[in-house]
């Protein structure tokens, strides 16, 4: 489960990125300590996220992990439109 876990993690991250004018970036050791990953995401403002233990909290804590609410939540967020206009 772990590796599907990962890949909807990754999926997240991604649309953070395409949506919400994030970038992926590699976790110095203090970030890779604090969200056991080696990756994650950097908001316009800097803030680091971690899209990959969000989906496991998700997975193992239920609802109130919401990935969704997390989305509406980040600081620093960006509208990005796509060519079609969504």
């Amino acid at each position: 489960m772990a590796r599907e876990l990962f890949w909807l993690g990754a999926y997240v991250g991604e649309v953070f990125v395409r949506r919400a004018g994030a970038e992926w970036v590699d976790f110095d050791p203090g970030h890779q300590e604090i969200f056991g990953q080696l990756v994650g995401v950097r908001m316009p403002d800097g803030r680091a996220w971690n899209p990959i233990g969000k989906v496991a909290n998700r997975f193992a804590a239920g609802p109130e992990e919401s990935v969704q609410q997390m989305y509406f939540l980040l600081h620093g967020r960006v509208l990005v439109l796509t060519k079609a206009g969504r």
